[in-house]
């Protein structure tokens, strides 16, 4: 991103010492490899550097609440170690890169309140370690992938303020641990998949319910 005159931190950044000593890094050891980038509310600006594909150790990373711009690098895919990235409320833009489908390790993708537009990617389904996938308030359309319904251990899916279309998918009710579904503030449309309403772990299910028929919801939005 840009020049890091303007950050709240910047204790070490671009200087002589080793980027383990620099503020907001945290490295492993012994290796001393980058393991962590924890920047939420640093006002930084600009895009995300392609170099961040480099961090081949990097397991988090939060850049929340920035005025980042720009799309996700593709490089992204690149780090395969990554548990961790929470990129909410910046002003990117673009679509989501198929090789995020790369990242297997990552149990957390919160991406929401962004300007992100385009399909979902059905290669979100190879992310079968993911718990928890925050994709709201974007403007993304076309349809939920039903390949989505691979991520078996997903506990809170919020797709909610986008302008997704067509029917949820029923592949959906493999998610035996979803606590929490959004997906109101769309253009989706015919029912409720019954696989879904029958899920024993679900507590909050929220749908347009004059568009999509829903017996179960816990909040139904006109």
């Amino acid at each position: 991103s840009s020049s890091s005159s303007s950050w709240r931190g910047q204790r070490n950044w671009l200087s002589s010492k080793h980027e383990c000593d620099w503020e907001f890094v945290e490295c492993n050891s012994p290796i001393q490899s980058i393991a962590k980038l924890i920047m939420f509310e640093n006002h930084m600006k600009g895009t995300l550097p392609l170099e961040l594909g480099f961090l081949s150790e990097l397991q988090v990373l939060n850049i929340v609440s920035n005025d980042l711009t720009g799309t996700i690098p593709t490089e992204i895919g690149n780090l395969s170690k990554l548990q961790d990235l929470e990129i909410t409320f910046n002003s990117l833009e673009g679509t989501m890169p198929t090789e995020i489908g790369q990242l297997t390790a990552l149990t957390r993708l919160s991406a929401g309140r962004n300007q992100l537009s385009g399909s979902l990617p059905t290669e979100l389904g190879h992310l079968l370690q993911l718990d928890t996938l925050g994709l709201e308030w974007n403007s993304l359309k076309g349809s939920i992938p039903s390949e989505m319904g691979s991520l078996v251990n997903m506990y809170s899916l919020a797709l909610d303020h986008n302008l997704l279309t067509h029917t949820i998918p029923s592949s959906l009710g493999k998610m035996t641990t979803l606590d929490r579904f959004h997906v109101n503030d769309n253009g989706l449309e015919g029912q409720m998949p019954l696989e879904i309403c029958a899920l024993e772990s679900l507590k909050a299910l929220d749908a347009d319910c004059d568009e999509v028929t829903c017996s179960c919801c816990t909040t139904c939005f006109p």
